[in-house]
């Protein structure tokens, strides 16, 4: 039975999938035949989108990131084999790798029943927050700090799980750039000091 890969991708209305949507889409489907551990998992994660993002590096240089943006239900499953998906996506396109999933905000201002409450999930804050847990996944976020500058704009400081360190350090700037231009906001990236706990894990991983 030949694959489709539109099956694995859900757009709105009558758009058609693009050339690296359907690449994109048959790659996912090979790993999910090649893995019957996985299987379970792979089968419910679905993309809406997927697409090549240059931005620059902070030395000047132009680098490339591949963004791939999934339905909010395939999110869990997605969790449970992410590392899996990013390596393999990884070296198929030799770029970094983002996953996010489609989130609706909810304007305050829209028209509704004086009775209903917008869910805190769909609030504008609750939905860049996730944004960048998808962004930063597979690490874990270990801190924030914001700053706020003389004229006014804040800047968010991001510290990630030390613990986590070979999973992102070499996306840091792919997902900075990213989440500003999902969200506006600036932000940067950097690990946290390790506690006494993650200086044994560390040391324990290095003599392996």
């Amino acid at each position: 039975k030949m694959f489709n890969a539109r099956s694995k991708i859900i757009k709105k209305g009558d758009s058609m999938p693009t050339d690296l949507e359907d690449e994109v889409a048959k790659c996912l489907h090979q790993l999910e035949l090649n893995n019957d551990k996985l299987k379970p998992y792979l089968s419910q994660i679905f993309i809406n989108s997927a697409d090549i993002v240059e931005y620059e590096q902070a030395n000047g240089a132009t680098d490339k990131c591949l963004f791939v943006k999934i339905p909010f239900r395939s999110l869990h499953a997605y969790h449970k084999v992410s590392e899996d998906v990013i390596q393999h996506l990884g070296k198929a396109y030799n770029w970094p790798v983002l996953v996010s999933a489609t989130r609706t905000i909810l304007s305050k201002r829209a028209k509704r029943h004086r009775t209903q409450k917008i869910p805190r999930s769909r609030c504008l804050t609750a939905v860049q927050e996730s944004i960048l847990d998808d962004i930063v996944h597979p690490a874990a976020i270990a801190g924030k700090r914001t700053k706020v500058t003389v004229d006014g704009k804040k800047h968010m400081k991001v510290y990630i799980d030390p613990l986590d360190r070979e999973k992102v350090e070499d996306k840091l700037e792919a997902m900075a750039y990213m989440y500003k231009k999902i969200t506006t906001h600036p932000v940067s990236f950097g690990f946290a000091k390790p506690n006494s706990f993650q200086k044994k894990v560390m040391d324990a991983s290095k003599k392996n």
